[in-house]
C-alpha cells in the first residue's frame, strides 16, 4: 500500500487532429487560437458531451491524460571541480593576488573528490557566491543539484550506544527468539513485562541478530506520540539504518523516507501501523509493541489490523519471526 504522496492525479487535455478554420465555430471559440488546451474549456465553451464524443468520433479532437505527481524530490545546489587537479594547479599559479576568495576556494576544492553543497562551501570559507561564480564561468568549477532527503529528526543528536548486558529474566526471553531467527522458521512471540523492564533491549537485539543475517526489521508503535522516543532508542544503536513512517510527518518527509526504503538505504523501519506496508523484500521479524492497543486497527478504508497483516506477511516469508 503507498503512502497517499505517492498518488498522481490526472489533467486531461483537448489536442487539436485537423486545421484550426476546419473546425465548428463552437470548438474553435474553446480553442481560442491553442493547439492544446485544458479538457475543461470545452465546457466552458457550452458545448455538450455529446458534442465532445462527436468530435472525437470524428477525429477533429483527441483526449490526452497528464499525469500530475504530489511527490517532489528535493535538490540543493553543488559545486564540484570541472577540471582536474593539475590545471586547477596551473590556475592557482597564475591567479591575481587580488583573488584571495578564489584562491581558497580553488584551494579547498583541490581536495574534494565529491560534490560540496553551495551553502557548506560558502559557510566553511566565509565567503560569497561571487567568487564561486566566477570560477564557474572560467570552467573550473561547475554547479549542479544535488538530491537531499528530509530528514525529520535532522536536529535531534542521537547518541550511539551498544548492546547492554542482559538479565537473567531477558537472556530467557530472547534465547527462543534468537532461535527461532537463526533456524529461519515463522514463529510468533507474546514478550510479556511492564514498563521499565526491558523490552526494548530485546527488540533491539533480536534486530541486530536479523541485521546480521542480512534481513530486515518492522518495529511498529501504538501512537505517534510514542514514535520520537522509540525512534530515538533505534537511531542510537543503528543510526541511519532505521527509517520512519507515520502520518505525523510531512508529505516530503514520507516521500523521502519511503523511497530510502525501497532504494534499499535502510533495513530497519519505525512507524505506526501502516509502517507494516514498508516495502522490504527480506524481512526478517516485526515487532509490534503494546499489540493490544486498539490503534491498530485501521476502521477506515481499506480497513486493515496490523496484527493479522503481520501474520499474512510473516507466513509469506519463512525466514521471518514475529513478536509482540
Amino acid at each position: 500500500m503507498l503512502p497517499a504522496v505517492f498518488k498522481a492525479s490526472y489533467d486531461k487535455e483537448v489536442w487539436l487532429l485537423d486545421e484550426m478554420d476546419s473546425l465548428p465555430a463552437s470548438l474553435q471559440k474553446a480553442a481560442g487560437g491553442r493547439e492544446v488546451f485544458p479538457f475543461n474549456d470545452l465546457s466552458e465553451a457550452g458545448l455538450t458531451d455529446s458534442q465532445v464524443k462527436q468530435y472525437i468520433k470524428g477525429q477533429l479532437i483527441d483526449i490526452k491524460y497528464v499525469v500530475k505527481g504530489k511527490n517532489r524530490v528535493k535538490t540543493y545546489t553543488a559545486v564540484k571541480k570541472a577540471v582536474d587537479d593539475v590545471n586547477i594547479l596551473e590556475e592557482l599559479e597564475h591567479l591575481s593576488l587580488n583573488a584571495k576568495k578564489q584562491r581558497e576556494v580553488l584551494t579547498y576544492m583541490l581536495h574534494q573528490d565529491e560534490p560540496i553543497l553551495l551553502k557548506e562551501l560558502t559557510e566553511e570559507l566565509n565567503t560569497t557566491k561571487g567568487p564561486i561564480d566566477s570560477l564557474v564561468k572560467k570552467g573550473l568549477l561547475t554547479m549542479v543539484k544535488q538530491e537531499v532527503y528530509r530528514d525529520p529528526f535532522e536536529t535531534k543528536e542521537h547518541q550511539s550506544t551498544k548492546p547492554l548486558s542482559l538479565t537473567e529474566l531477558q537472556q530467557k526471553a530472547i534465547e527462543p527468539i534468537l532461535d527461532s531467527i537463526n533456524e529461519t522458521y515463522y514463529q510468533t512471540f507474546l514478550l510479556h513485562g511492564v514498563t521499565g523492564s526491558g523490552k526494548t533491549e530485546i527488540y533491539l537485539q533480536s534486530i541486530q541478530r536479523v541485521l546480521d543475517l542480512g534481513k530486515e526489521a518492522i518495529v511498529l508503535v501504538p501512537e505517534i506520540a510514542l514514535t520520537p522516543q522509540m525512534v530515538s532508542r533505534f537511531k542510537a544503536r543503528f543510526g541511519s539504518d532505521v527509517a520512519v513512517l507515520h502520518s505525523g510527518l510531512s508529505q516530503g518527509e514520507k516521500y523521502d523516507e519511503w523511497r530510502k526504503i525501497h532504494r534499499k538505504e535502510v533495513r530497519v523501519v519505525v512507524g505506526a501501523r501502516s509502517a507494516i506496508f514498508a516495502p522490504f523484500e527480506h524481512l526478517g521479524i516485526i515487532i509490534i509493541d503494546e499489540e493490544h492497543e486498539q490503534t491498530y486497527k485501521q476502521e477506515d478504508y481499506p480497513k486493515y489490523h496490523a496484527r493479522e497483516v503481520a501474520k499474512k506477511t510473516c507466513f509469506r516469508s519463512p525466514l521471518s519471526s514475529r513478536f509482540r
